[in-house]
């Protein structure tokens, strides 16, 4: 899979859909109630979410600007950081889902689902996208084997005689997040 992972302002507003419809609105929703309670019963949870969960809080952001304003925040003046991770990883994620076949975008969309319902939210999958972003602009070609095969590791990334096994795994706890990816690789003609 090759995509390009440059985001153009005129594409976020699509991408923002994109990964919205893939879930459906109403985890989203969802999700935004659930915060939104908890904030309610702890103010200071706000500082918490914000930190922990920056994607589904800058999702939730840019919804409110979107429908006081009528559009969303310009990536070149936005003043948070949130708000381009945010952009990012729809624009990964609308293009990933886009080139899966059936079986890896229910893959895909269950994971989505997943990661809004629990205590850990989407840092691990927006890790992984990133991971692949990454490897994708490197000039990788990205095998998605989990969603695809359902298990092993993430994905495969080749390269000439270069592949890559790549898992990546998340860490959380009391001390904070961590992300660490684990690559097994296999050089095919060294010489």
């Amino acid at each position: 899979m090759h995509f390009d992972v440059n985001i153009r302002p005129a594409e976020i507003r699509a991408s923002l859909h994109c990964l919205t419809e893939i879930t459906g609105a109403a985890a989203w929703q969802k999700r935004e109630n659930d915060f939104a309670h908890q904030v309610r019963d702890n103010p200071l949870m706000a500082e918490y979410l914000d930190s922990h969960f920056r994607i589904e809080r800058s999702m939730f952001d840019v919804k409110r600007y979107k429908q006081n304003t009528g559009r969303i925040p310009n990536i070149i003046n936005t003043p948070s950081a949130n708000t381009a991770t945010l952009y990012n990883f729809a624009a990964v994620v609308s293009r990933v889902f886009r080139q899966l076949p059936m079986c890896g975008q229910d893959a895909l969309r269950q994971k989505l689902k997943g990661a809004l319902d629990d205590e850990v939210g989407l840092s691990p999958l927006a890790f992984e996208m990133r991971t692949v972003a990454h490897f994708v602009a490197s000039g990788f070609d990205v095998e998605f084997h989990d969603l695809g095969e359902g298990g092993g590791f993430d994905f495969l990334v080749s390269k000439a005689e270069i592949e890559i096994e790549v898992e990546c795994k998340s860490v959380s706890g009391d001390v904070g997040t961590a992300f660490i990816c684990v690559a097994n690789a296999s050089l095919a003609h060294i010489f």
